[in-house]
């Protein structure tokens, strides 16, 4: 829903009938006018650029970017009107690493909000997600991507390895961070923001073992139990890490204590079941969602307390699998298998209500929520291509953020960075 700030443009034309108009266009895309002010420099126009790229992605605004010399006049911002009823002014004024940003109304050439914004010591398109996520949230009220990362794994139909690699939200500027002689999968960031990691599991002659690097590409074993070693999931703040192993036979979930002192970390076991139980994800409150097919070999979805007790049943029917669950929205979406095909269901803690979003002949899986909620990627089977699509759940919209010349699965999104990690 977009702010009120923006409700309070759209509905300040006194005409009834043009009231019922302006409403009705706005169901569409919100025509905005991005314009820097005064002399023209490369590194604005390049960050304004990504501005408008990010803010175009949401899906709600209709951007159109220009540079204006002057403007001192309320007739100078009505001049703009028949463009579009809002225009953003960036003007870099104080100093190389500031800038000031104004929303005016068109229709009256008023300032509605203005905002002074640091650039931070980082890539110019940082700079640029930056301002988008602060822009974006001041005109919607709803947080954006922007500065998040997404990791998956890319695989060449013609050789038998995998790639781990990371890559803005919107899939662009691409890093390998591992390269494997082997497979590789369920790629996933830990919680630090400060230190950002990616994990993954990667198949030797003797198991899958879990794996992590930095972005410089810097590996180092995080467990290396027989069987399975996979699919770790971080609390919020990090301090609760669950994985799963298949040590003692199937596979399990663990909690990880680390060592306090001179004591070495150790695995507290959370299931005890003769299924498979895979795919932790931490809610807030501690709680812990998961797949397993203990009781009567179709996987489902479950819930348990931190401790593994307190087991509950969220979904029904089908093969169910792969929840993630979204701190900010206080949902968890999962794949099903309805019809042949596998769908994306979204199941809501609050209303416990379920709705799937997804009906087309293909199968989804493997999805994972935005740091905002307010997306979801995941891996798109078709019978030639496995792709990579963000469905925008605000406007019901998917968005291919990869082509067909590789195979891509395993999305997962990262926290919302403080300042988006430079990847180069």
């Amino acid at each position: 829903m977009v702010r009120n700030i923006i409700l309070a443009l759209l509905l300040s034309v006194s005409s009834c009938k043009a009231e019922v108009e302006i409403q009705a266009r706005y169901t569409k895309k919100m025509p905005l006018t991005i314009a820097s002010l005064g002399k023209e420099q490369s590194t604005t126009q390049e960050m304004l650029k990504t501005v408008a790229q990010d803010l175009t992605f949401t899906g709600q605004f209709e951007v159109d970017l220009v540079h204006v010399d002057r403007l001192k006049t309320k007739h100078d911002v009505k001049d703009f009107a028949q463009k579009s009823p809002l225009l953003l002014i960036v003007e870099d004024k104080i100093g190389k690493h500031g800038l000031e940003w104004r929303l005016y109304d068109t229709r009256t050439g008023s300032m509605k909000v203005g905002k002074r914004f640091v650039k931070e010591d980082v890539s110019v398109s940082a700079w640029g997600h930056d301002l988008a996520d602060h822009i974006n949230f001041a005109l919607t009220s709803n947080q954006g991507p922007f500065c998040s990362l997404i990791t998956y794994c890319k695989e060449d139909p013609k050789k038998t390895k995998t790639d781990i690699c990371i890559a803005t939200y919107n899939g662009k500027n691409e890093k390998v961070v591992a390269s494997l002689n082997t497979f590789g999968i369920a790629p996933c960031f830990n919680a630090d923001t400060e230190k950002p990691l990616v994990l993954y599991s990667e198949y030797t002659a003797h198991n899958i073992r879990l794996m992590m690097t930095d972005f410089q590409g810097n590996k180092s074993r995080a467990a290396n139990f027989d069987g399975l070693n996979m699919q770790p999931a971080f609390s919020q703040d990090g301090s609760d890490i669950v994985v799963c192993l298949s040590a003692a036979g199937n596979a399990q979930l663990y909690r990880y204590e680390s060592g306090k002192g001179d004591k070495k970390g150790r695995y507290i076991r959370l299931t005890d079941n003769a299924g498979s139980n895979l795919s932790p994800a931490i809610m807030k409150n501690g709680d812990i969602v998961y797949c397993s097919d203990f009781e009567n070999g179709n996987p489902q979805i479950y819930m348990m307390n931190r401790n593994g007790k307190n087991v509950r049943k969220i979904s029904e029917g089908g093969c169910c699998t792969a929840p993630s669950y979204s701190g900010a929205t206080q949902k968890i979406a999962y794949s099903k298998l309805i019809d042949g095909y596998s769908q994306i269901m979204v199941y809501d803690l609050k209303k416990k209500a379920t709705v799937q979003i997804t009906t087309d002949a293909t199968h989804k899986t493997e999805s994972s929520w935005s740091p905002c909620g307010n997306y979801l990627v995941y891996s798109l089977e078709d019978p030639k291509t496995k792709r990579l699509a963000i469905h925008n759940l605000l406007t019901k919209e998917r968005t291919f953020i990869t082509d067909g010349s590789f195979r891509y699965s395993y999305p997962s999104w990262s926290p919302r960075y403080p300042v988006l990690p430079t990847l180069s």
